[in-house]
């Protein structure tokens, strides 16, 4: 892997058209969330990984934004920061928040961690898993309040919501997005099933495998290409050491362990160095000095 990075305009020029080629219209930055503009209040809803179509209603449609949040060349810089154990003690936060842009996954906890993970958060990811097994899916008063306070950490950024992901989840993800509008921290949105099965389709083809699911980390950051001029990775590494042979936490803020059997992180994270060698994105594999 090179050391001293350097940008590859060309090269990203390059991939850019061939990502837009491929993904379509589907794909495309302006159909990244449901909105009221690109979903009408009754349309047929598929969930992208299992259950049975669904139509759009009035209620939930209301609460869709009327336009898209993302369009190309909209951001010079981008932090993409995973919850990877590798950001600990990394002093990554200032170069994190320098961007203009900052993205997090699921919730991953800001406050204690600021000079390694920064404190800027404009959109966070959150797994439906989390609020059913963490937050007791939010079924008593107790549960939402603890929600609440999790989410002052992410004030004003938007929460991406996979409300369209799983049947089995639709429930507990349409009670997420009410509770936390009631609390005002932060705009949650939902992602468009369309778009994640475009850039699913795209991953699955390039690896020549059909059962596979990226991980939302990998989504996030294909799904950014065309809309930051520069995009930084931090907080990617799937493996338990580091390259000298240091212990990795699997997440950088508890002690969880990770499940591969929908993901192949080793794949992913050769595919985001492969970018990252050809001057692509730029990843960030240990401490920021």
């Amino acid at each position: 892997m090179k050391q001293d990075w350097k940008p590859d305009v060309a090269k990203t020029r390059e991939f850019r058209a061939d990502i837009r080629t491929e993904l379509g219209k589907a794909g495309s930055p302006g159909n990244f969330l449901l909105t009221k503009n690109n979903t009408s209040p009754r349309a047929k809803m598929r969930f992208y990984m299992a259950g049975k179509a669904r139509n759009m209603t009035p209620s939930l449609w209301s609460y869709l934004p009327q336009n898209a949040i993302f369009k190309q060349g909209q951001f010079a810089s981008c932090s993409v920061v995973g919850s990877s154990g590798i950001l600990r003690g990394s002093r990554c936060g200032k170069k994190i928040d320098q961007s203009q842009f900052v993205s997090r996954f699921n919730l991953a906890a800001v406050w204690g961690y600021e000079t390694d993970v920064g404190s800027q958060t404009n959109f966070t990811t959150l797994n439906p898993s989390f609020v059913a097994n963490k937050l007791n899916g939010l079924k008593t008063q107790t549960n939402c309040s603890h929600f609440g306070n999790i989410l002052k950490q992410f004030k004003d950024s938007k929460l991406w919501l996979p409300m369209f992901g799983a049947s089995v989840y639709f429930s507990t993800l349409k009670r997420t997005m009410v509770t936390a509008t009631e609390f005002q921290s932060v705009q949650p949105v939902l992602g468009h099933p369309d778009h994640f099965l475009s850039v699913s389709k795209l991953w699955r083809k390039t690896i020549g495998n059909n059962r596979l699911w990226p991980t939302t980390g990998l989504y996030l950051v294909l799904s950014l290409v065309d809309v930051c001029d520069r995009i930084n990775v931090f907080g990617f590494w799937p493996y338990s050491t580091t390259i000298n042979g240091s212990d990795v936490p699997y997440h950088y803020h508890n002690d969880v362990t990770g499940k591969k059997n929908l993901h192949s992180f080793d794949t992913e994270f050769k595919t985001l160095v492969n970018l990252y060698e050809k001057g692509i994105i730029n990843m960030h594999f240990g401490a920021c000095l």
